[in-house]
């Protein structure tokens, strides 16, 4: 599972469209944690990445080897904190805490990723 989430950033890193899609399965769902980073088939994901990919940095995810996680047969979900990592052209860096979910499932022997969510924690002491 790791893995995949690896080869997730290094591939949107990488502004690789066609190889991100490759990482989920042609009906997945997406959701970033911004307002409109939402993506249902590849379709609409290759919308969502192309202009995502469009942007001055790039993103990716760090310290998420505490991930919760349940396997069940050919499906693994998981959730937990990690690092965003924001990289822009030059290569500077800024780091920001977030949540990452979602669920895998086995196709021919890889795993893909059928629901990926990312999320910004608001502070506790956030007024609501």
């Amino acid at each position: 599972m790791h893995e995949v989430l690896e080869q997730l950033v290094r591939q949107l890193r990488a502004r690789n469209i066609d190889a991100t899609l490759r990482l989920f399965t042609s009906d997945a769902i997406f959701y970033g944690s911004e307002l409109g980073e939402y993506a249902v088939g590849a379709a609409q994901l290759r919308l969502i990445l192309t202009q995502l990919f469009e942007h001055p940095h790039t993103y990716g995810w760090s310290d998420f080897e505490h991930l919760d996680l349940t396997l069940r047969g050919d499906v693994i979900w998981f959730v937990g904190p990690a690092l965003v990592v924001r990289r822009d052209d030059e290569g500077n860096e800024d780091h920001a805490p977030y949540r990452l979910s979602g669920v895998l499932e086995t196709m021919e022997g890889c795993w893909l990723i059928a629901l990926f969510n990312g999320a910004e924690p608001v502070p506790a002491d956030a007024p609501q």
